[in-house]
């Protein structure tokens, strides 16, 4: 699971499943239960996040904390997404992420039970949370007021917009 997660972290845009062989001469995850099971669990926590992967903003990341590399990925502007990975066999404090904010955060996967471990990722494991963000504000703008939705001016009288002054 961690290797899909960490793809995603570093902004693939896609996964591919490839069948290997365990050197039994039995290839692919029908002849090995644990790695089916684990396969279709990946698959489930990857479905979970689909939506929020699919929003046009993403930060990818990188960040150090107590020498571990961990690597995550924000997506989205209402409803936001945030995964981080620890590939490292250290537990580690979670990372300061701005975009949350003072907002609530609901946890999907990778959280610890013991409240003592709430801010840590485990060693080798992923973690992913939502929350939802502030709604963009539309800007407000005379430029196109008078405009139809091809972007040039209306064709009847003159247009109310002023022309901007060129500096000389």
């Amino acid at each position: 699971m961690m290797c899909a997660f960490l793809s995603i972290a570093r902004d693939a845009r896609g996964l591919m499943w490839y069948a290997y062989d365990e050197n039994d001469g039995k290839i692919g995850v029908r002849y090995h239960d644990d790695s089916r099971i684990a396969l279709e669990e990946t698959i489930k926590k990857v479905k979970q996040v689909i939506p929020y992967l699919l929003d046009p903003v993403r930060r990818p990341f990188e960040t150090t904390v107590n020498e571990s590399k961990l690597y995550g990925i924000v997506c989205g502007t209402e409803n936001c997404l945030l995964i981080v990975v620890n590939p490292t066999g250290n537990a580690v404090e979670m990372p300061t992420v701005p975009e949350i904010g003072n907002a609530k955060v609901t946890q999907l996967f990778g959280q610890s039970d013991d409240p003592e471990r709430a801010n840590l990722i485990d060693p080798f494991s992923v973690r992913a949370m939502t929350w939802t963000g502030a709604k963009p504000k539309k800007a407000k703008t005379k430029a196109f007021a008078d405009d139809d939705d091809s972007g040039k001016p209306k064709a009847k009288g003159k247009s109310k917009t002023k022309k901007a002054k060129t500096l000389k």
